[in-house]
């Protein structure tokens, strides 16, 4: 059963890998460490998952925190793209493929 998956798994990644080629349009949504070192500088902090981290990072259980991409919405009404932490999703959006994010 599990080596069914096994093969299941590896299709459909084959699948991807030949529909990246064919299109030849990969994601370039923050593909480079300073588009998302920007990302994480502008977001805004949420919880206090990354409490006490400005100094260094001691715990293991700190660097495994999910986090996610995911959208706030400003005083002025605009809509900015920022990165979330999975357990404390209060307020955060969906990010929209294909649309522009300040």
């Amino acid at each position: 059963m599990s080596l069914g998956w096994l093969y299941i798994h590896a299709l459909l990644a084959l699948v991807h890998i030949f529909a990246i080629f064919w299109t030849r349009r990969p994601s370039t949504a923050w593909e480079s460490i300073n588009e998302l070192m920007v990302l994480a500088y502008n977001s805004a902090p949420r919880s206090t998952a990354f409490k006490n981290c400005s100094g260094g990072i001691k715990h293991l259980k700190t660097v495994e925190k999910k986090v996610r991409v995911g959208t706030r919405t400003l005083h002025d009404g605009s809509v900015q793209a920022e990165l979330v932490v999975c357990e404390d999703e209060t307020g955060a959006g969906d990010v929209v493929a294909d649309r522009a994010y300040s």
